[in-house]
């Protein structure tokens, strides 16, 4: 057992990870519960579910060009969450790919 967690009733934590700017539903977002130790990935739908006994949760989305969002809140019941991803905003140097292509002949 966890200190200070206490077990509860299972509950049910669902919901949609969307892209904050666009609201566009992002698909194969991993999700953990790092007091549960347990984790999804959104469904093509940008859905996800998480089963859990654990009175508190620690609910991590981390997630390509999106920054990590870390959500801690108490649960007593189900529950719903729209979890909006902010876009990374790092700005690279550009990259420039080039192929010097050679040309390939076939002899008969």
């Amino acid at each position: 057992m966890i200190p200070g967690v206490l077990l509860s009733q299972q509950n049910t934590i669902n919901g949609y990870a969307e892209d904050s700017h666009t609201g566009e539903r992002l698909i194969g977002v991993p999700l953990y519960d790092s007091v549960a130790r347990f984790g999804c990935n959104t469904n093509e739908y940008g859905y996800f579910s998480i089963k859990t006994r654990f009175n508190k949760v620690n609910l991590i989305c981390s997630y390509l060009v999106y920054e990590v969002r870390s959500l801690s809140f108490n649960l007593s019941r189900a529950t719903t969450l729209v979890i909006k991803l902010e876009p990374k905003t790092h700005i690279r140097k550009e990259v420039v790919v080039e192929d010097n292509k050679t040309t390939l002949r076939s002899t008969p």
